[in-house]
C-alpha cells in the first residue's frame, strides 16, 4: 500500500506538467535526476487526444506517462502533441515541433502516413503505434501486433492440434473484409478449410440467421474477432445453440472480461504474454482508477524500449543499428526485436480459457 501511494504522489506531481493543449505541445519530464552518461534527448510523442479516437490516446498517454516515470531520467524530454486521428491533424501538429531525436506515435494509419513523409526527410526514426503492416518501411516501424500476425499464430497452432475445419464471425465493413482475406490464405497455405464466413452489421440483427446456418455443418474452429458486448452476445448464442466447434479470437478479446465468462470456457485467444503485465494493469488501475485499453502495453513498452535505448549509448541511442539490435527487448507483450524493414518480430501466446483463469498453451513466433 505505501508503494502504490508514494508512486501515485511522485506521478500525479509529475502529471501536472503534461498538460496536452489543442494543437500544442508542452515538454514533460521524468522525476529521476539526469545521468553523468547520458545527453538530452527529444521524444516527440504523437497521438489522438482529442476527436474521435481520444479515448485510445488517453488511455496510451497514461501508459506512456507511467513508462516514463519508471524507466527515464531528466535528460530524455518528451514533447506530447495531439494529431486528432487524422491526416490533417498530424500535418498540423507536426509544425510545432521543436526538436526531436525520435517520434512515438501516431496510431492512426492515416496519420502515420503523415507523420512518415516528415520524419524520413529529416531522418528521424519513427516508432508508430499503429497495427497496420503496409505502413512499415526501413525508419518507420510498427510497434502495433497486426491482426494478421495474430491469425497466423491462432490458425497454425489449431492445425497442429488435429482442427481442420473452420468458420468465422466478423463485423462488417473494412475490418471485416480484411480478416476474411488473411483467414482465407492463411487457413489455406496450413492445408485447412474455411467452410463458411459470416458477417454482422452493428445491431447484430443477422445473429439469430447465422447461428441457424451455422447449425446445419460441423466445425473444429469458430474465429469471432471482436470484443466486448459482440463477444458475449456471440458466444453466448453460440453456447445456448449448443453448436459444436472452439471459439478462437484475438487479442481484441480483454483476459480481465472474458475469464469469467461461461461461455467462453475452453476458448482460445492470442495475446502477448509477460510475467509483469498483470502487475502493470494493477498499478495502471490503482493510478488512474481504470483499466488499460487492449493496446496500451504496447505504448508503455515502446516508451520503456526508448527510455532504456537512452540510458544504453550516449552518442546515438536511437540509431538503426542501436533500435534494430539482434538482442531485441522484453516488454509487458513479450519479446519483440525491430527489424530492418520496419516490422517488429514478436512472441505470440496462445491463451486458453479455463477455470475461470487464462492459461498458456504455447508460445510462438508471429510472422
Amino acid at each position: 500500500m505505501h508503494i502504490f501511494q508514494s508512486i501515485r504522489f511522485g506521478l500525479r506531481f509529475y502529471i501536472l506538467s503534461l498538460i496536452v493543449l489543442f494543437f500544442n505541445g508542452c515538454s514533460s519530464e521524468p522525476k529521476q535526476p539526469p545521468r553523468p552518461d547520458t545527453r538530452e534527448v527529444n521524444v516527440v510523442v504523437l497521438l489522438p487526444l482529442s476527436g474521435q479516437y481520444a479515448h485510445i490516446g488517453d488511455s496510451y498517454l497514461k501508459a506512456i506517462e507511467l513508462a516514463l516515470f519508471e524507466f527515464a531520467d531528466l535528460n530524455l524530454k518528451a514533447q506530447v502533441l495531439d494529431t486528432k486521428g487524422t491526416f490533417e491533424g498530424a500535418l498540423e501538429t507536426l509544425k510545432h515541433v521543436k526538436d526531436a531525436d525520435v517520434v512515438l506515435g501516431p496510431v492512426m494509419s492515416t496519420a502515420v502516413d503523415a507523420v512518415s513523409m516528415w520524419a524520413l526527410k529529416r531522418k528521424i526514426p519513427v516508432i508508430s503505434l499503429t497495427n497496420n503492416f503496409t505502413k512499415a518501411q526501413p525508419g518507420v516501424f510498427v510497434f502495433g501486433i497486426p491482426p494478421q500476425s495474430e491469425i497466423e499464430a491462432m490458425v497454425g497452432s489449431a492445425v497442429k492440434n488435429r482442427m481442420e475445419r473452420f468458420t468465422a464471425i466478423l463485423p462488417s465493413g473494412a475490418f471485416g473484409a480484411t480478416m476474411r482475406e488473411s483467414l482465407e490464405k492463411t487457413i489455406q497455405a496450413y492445408g485447412a478449410s474455411l467452410v463458411d464466413v459470416f458477417f454482422y452489421s452493428p445491431n447484430m440483427d443477422e445473429l439469430p440467421s447465422i447461428i441457424k446456418q451455422m447449425q446445419k455443418k460441423t466445425v473444429a474452429g469458430i474465429f469471432v474477432l471482436s470484443g466486448g458486448k459482440e463477444l458475449f452476445t456471440i458466444s453466448e448464442a453460440i453456447k445456448s445453440a449448443k453448436i459444436s466447434g472452439r471459439i478462437l479470437g484475438t487479442q481484441q478479446w480483454k483476459a480481465s472480461d472474458v475469464i469469467h465468462w461461461r461461455n467462453l470456457s475452453e476458448s482460445w485467444y492470442t495475446s502477448g504474454y509477460s510475467a509483469q503485465k498483470q502487475i502493470f494493469e494493477n498499478r495502471y488501475f490503482s493510478l488512474y482508477n481504470k483499466e488499460p485499453d487492449v493496446s496500451a502495453y504496447l505504448a508503455y513498452d515502446a516508451m520503456a524500449m526508448l527510455s532504456k535505448l537512452h540510458k544504453l549509448s550516449y552518442d546515438a541511442p536511437f540509431s538503426m543499428t542501436a533500435l534494430t539490435s539482434p538482442m531485441g527487448f522484453v516488454g509487458l507483450q513479450g519479446s519483440f526485436s525491430l527489424q530492418k524493414d520496419g516490422s517488429v518480430k514478436r512472441k505470440i501466446a496462445i491463451m486458453e480459457i479455463k477455470d475461470g483463469a487464462s492459461q498458456m498453451r504455447e508460445l510462438v513466433e508471429g510472422k
